[in-house]
């Protein structure tokens, strides 16, 4: 079959399977490079359909696809909504027995199976890999890929099992999917899975359905924070996540939403699997709407009308927010991403960070506390899983630490390869032959026919790797296959392990570990802590920009944009809360004020921190402004009438928009950027405005609260056959005990309602309406139909409404937009102004068109001409002014976007005089 015909093949099996008529910007060509047998790096936004990328090619390809998931408890979630669709998928890992495991791998070789979802954590047994070698594998596909780098977010080192799993199946195509990676991480991902020269996709990451919002509150203001929580999330409405930093600040808030009248659970690693696996439920099927979480809640979580996320406290980076606040709005429906800043949010994620990374003597300590509990001397092994708690390990070290830093020393030694974390889902038993099974066979005699069972059971299943290595088995899957009950078995093993033919270790119940190594001397332990140090200081930079971004008064999707390389951040959202100018301040006041703190940081030369600059400059005198002869400055007290609060918050807000930077390192420092240097000039002291303070309007450290709207959709026509769909829906899902949207999403019933199709043809045009689901579901739906439009014989069909996209108000310049407007009046062309400030001309254009729009003066004339603006104010007559792509369908292609920008731009702002 030729390549063209495998991509015809590929439009058919996502209209039959999925319901579309048409693939999402970058899905047909990532598939296509798969179909060449290229290896493919895939960055595409949470909701943008990564999975299809490997589904659809899984469907069509001879052969297998083994996808790589981090979370074994999704992955039954993931194939029973595969299932439901009539894709042939399974997964195999640590919560089925050997026999489904046997059965499973069978079915994988027979065809009955295209699609198998693992975990990471099995390329860690040969007996797996054995198990899949066999298998023919025509695509490995490896979701959230950002876990393989140590410079990521949220790196796994059970990751690093993939190479080796990769070179043992023969290098089959590898396809890397994530939906959070700076370009760093695009790069350590490609090393890391050794790829040669892969193509890159990179479809943006732009979310047009959120609206950004960030709220300061007071710091240690509580009672602030959850009162705005509870006010976001009854205005809001719908289905809710919140994100707390701390396990007791989960039940907290709980605790205050339940008080608030508000239905909520909560969510962290503290709960038991039961528990937390019924919240998870309860959140997917709806019997929950808010769950209160830490991070440990919502990866894999493909829940399509989340409609707000809000985080309690800043997370540690803008790739934990990104992908924290991107599980709202997957249906591609309005909705909300809120942050409740306070400034000891930072202080905690520091603290996080801190405990992270232990000095060497606690790793040490760590490392020979977990030998000497078992007594084994230097240059000996400890074949035995250990099970004992992480306050266990604090309590009994020589040196003093917490919880998690006895985690984070347990985190560096499984790195070093000296032990192995087990979770409570790797809950074996483990055993080695220490004879060969001839010669224990030969020991046993005839006088244990149970006992030479087991023993042949052991060697059947693990071969030779009994006799090498501890293998980890379920004693339910050995008791089945020898036909022993569980107790007897256990005795057969002890006698066995008595006997010294058999090294049996059991299972742990819970988390355990397993210590891979001889003992050495702990001096002599070989891990990078340098390399751990440099890892440190990256993290405590994320924080530096996480912290950037809750200052920034840009654009807050732009902002996010830019982080990650994308280069179609050059314009602004209209949506997020600086966009429509919440919390702004008189641009001249500001202005001022900002000049005299970026003067102050220049006369420090950028040895001292935030708190340390607002002293001086409000003139306070104490310890430390006289021993580091602050009170000596000329800028000393020249804001002496303005409250710490204020000061401190303009120069966040000054370093969320470039002017200082913020050093790496637990005590950061502020310092003058080169954009600072400029915009502050050669202006002295005696020249700058000293403001007046605002009049208290807030609480101290508190913006005005940014409006959010209400996220809920407006109700569809027809609402008695909404209902009456839904409940059929809700039928399906309870016999087949699966969440309501996995039968079908709440789009597609919408479309149902308001085109009201008859016939299997007609539900077939629906977008999200497959054969295979029309087959199983559609026609209870039709009939339902069928039977509204008898009983209620005046109900027409209504066509999709064609809706304008919505008029955004005019972005307040801030201090970059006047900066720019100061060199372009200057005479400077924008390529030039561009070069000067180190943007694209892209972002100066749009700096331009943002004044305009906001009912500055600008003269455009140097840039568009008097024909070219003729054209486009034509075309905006028959387009519009806000579709620039429609715009230039009309002008012809010798009509630059950017001209077209400031031409909308200048008629956007004389509509709106004239109204």
């Amino acid at each position: 079959m030729s390549l063209e015909q495998n991509l015809e093949q590929a439009r058919g099996l996502l209209k039959k399977y999925f319901g579309y008529d048409h693939f999402r910007p970058g899905q047909e060509e990532v598939i296509r490079k798969v179909f060449e047998k290229k290896n493919c790096v895939v960055i595409m936004p949470t909701g943008g359909g990564k999975s299809v990328c490997y589904q659809i090619p899984a469907l069509a390809l001879p052969g297998i696809t083994i996808v790589i998931s981090p979370l074994i408890a999704l992955m039954k979630d993931q194939v029973d909504t595969l299932q439901t669709l009539g894709v042939p998928a399974t997964f195999i890992n640590s919560s089925i027995p050997l026999s489904q495991v046997q059965s499973r791998l069978a079915g994988l070789r027979d065809g009955e199976h295209r699609i198998i979802y693992v975990a990471p954590e099995r390329f860690y047994s040969q007996m797996f890999l054995n198990g899949i070698r066999e298998l023919p594998v025509a695509l490995f596909a490896i979701d959230e890929a950002h876990c393989i780098s140590e410079w990521g977010h949220d790196f796994r080192p059970s990751y690093l099992q993939l190479p080796k799993a990769i070179d043992a199946l023969g290098r089959p195509p590898i396809l890397a999917l994530t939906a959070t990676a700076t370009p760093e991480v695009r790069q350590d991902i490609i090393a890391q899975l050794k790829l040669q020269d892969p193509d890159i996709f990179i479809t943006g990451f732009d979310r047009p359905s959120l609206r950004y919002v960030v709220i300061k509150t007071p710091p240690g203001g509580r009672e602030s924070k959850t009162a705005k929580l509870i006010e976001i999330l009854q205005k809001v409405g719908g289905v809710a996540i919140v994100y707390c930093g701390t396990r007791r600040q989960v039940e907290e808030v709980v605790a205050q939403l339940k008080q608030a009248g508000l239905a909520a659970q909560g969510y962290h690693a503290g709960m038991s699997d039961a528990d937390r696996k019924r919240v998870q439920e309860d959140f997917m099927e709806e019997r929950v709407r808010t769950v209160v979480a830490t991070n440990a809640f919502g990866m894999g979580i493909d829940k399509p009308n989340v409609r707000s996320v809000v985080h309690y406290s800043m997370p540690g980076s803008m790739e934990a927010y990104y992908q924290e606040a991107g599980r709202a709005g997957r249906d591609g429906e309005r909705s909300f991403c809120v942050l409740l800043y306070s400034r000891g949010d930072r202080s905690l994620q520091e603290y996080f960070i801190e405990q992270s990374y232990p000095p060497r003597p606690t790793v040490e300590a760590v490392y020979n506390f977990l030998y000497d509990m078992n007594q084994v001397p230097v240059g000996k092994t400890y074949d035995q899983c250990l099970d004992v708690s992480l306050r266990a390990i604090a309590d009994g070290l020589s040196v003093q630490t917490t919880d998690m830093g006895v985690s984070g020393a347990l985190k560096l030694l499984e790195e070093g390869g000296y032990m192995r974390r087990l979770m409570a889902a790797d809950n074996f038993a483990r055993g080695r032959f220490l004879r060969d099974t001839a010669e224990i066979l030969q020991g046993l005699g005839s006088a244990s026919a149970e006992s030479i069972r087991v023993v042949e059971t052991l060697a059947r299943l693990y071969g030779d790797e009994i006799l090498h290595h501890d293998v980890p088995f379920r004693l339910e899957d050995i008791g089945w296959k020898a036909g022993i009950e569980n107790t007897r078995l256990v005795a057969i093993l002890m006698e066995l392990k008595a006997r010294e033919w058999l090294e049996y270790i059991p299972p742990v119940h819970g988390r355990g570990l397993m210590l891979l190594k001889k003992r050495v001397p702990a001096a002599h332990l070989k891990i990078n802590f340098l390399k751990a140090k440099e890892r440190q200081l990256r993290e405590l930079e994320k924080i530096n920009k996480m912290e950037n971004y809750a200052f920034t008064s840009e654009c807050r999707r732009a902002f996010i944009l830019k982080y990650f390389g994308d280069h179609s951040a050059d314009s602004s959202c209209g949506r997020c809360d600086n966009c429509k100018g919440a919390g702004a301040r008189e641009p001249d006041a500001y202005e001022a004020l900002a000049k005299l703190v970026l003067y102050g940081v220049k006369e420090m030369r950028g040895r001292f921190g935030a708190v340390l600059v607002s002293d001086a400059l409000r003139g306070r005198v104490n310890k430390k402004t006289q021993q580091f002869r602050l009170d000596r400055l000329a800028c000393f007290g020249k804001l002496r009438n303005w409250n710490d609060a204020a000061v401190r918050e303009t120069i966040d807000r000054l370093i969320g928009d470039g002017y200082l930077a913020k050093s790496s390192g637990l005590y950061p420092t502020a310092e003058i950027t080169t954009l600072g240097r400029r915009w502050l000039g050669s202006a002295e002291l005696s020249h700058l405005q000293v403001p007046l303070p605002p009049k208290p309007s807030s609480a101290p450290g508190e913006l005005a609260a940014p409006k959010v709207e209400s996220g809920l959709t407006e109700a569809p026509p027809n609402p008695e056959l909404f209902d009456t769909l839904c409940a059929l829906r809700r039928g399906f899902a309870e016999r087949l005990k699966l969440p309501p949207f996995v039968i079908c999403h709440d789009r597609v019933l919408k479309q149902m309602v308001l085109s009201l199709p008859r016939t299997r043809e007609e539900m077939l045009r629906l977008s999200g309406m497959g054969e295979i689901l029309y087959e199983r579901y559609g026609d209870t739906f039709r009939q339902a139909i069928v039977a509204y439009c008898q009983n209620n014989p005046s109900i027409i069909a209504t066509p999709a409404p064609a809706t304008a996209p919505s008029r955004r108000p005019p972005k307040l310049p801030g201090l970059t937009h006047r900066e720019t407007l100061k060199l372009y009046q200057e005479g400077l062309d924008p390529a030039a102004l561009a070069a000067r400030r180190g943007l694209t001309e892209g972002t100066v254009i749009s700096h331009l068109a943002e004044l305009i729009e906001a009912g500055t003066d600008v003269d455009i004339r140097a840039l568009v001409s008097e024909d070219h603006e003729r054209r486009i104010q034509t075309a905006i007559a028959e387009a519009g002014a806000d579709l620039l792509s429609a715009i230039r369908d009309q002008t012809g292609d010798d009509i630059s976007y950017g001209e077209i920008r400031l031409v909308a731009a200048k008629h956007r702002r004389q509509t709106v005089k004239t109204e």
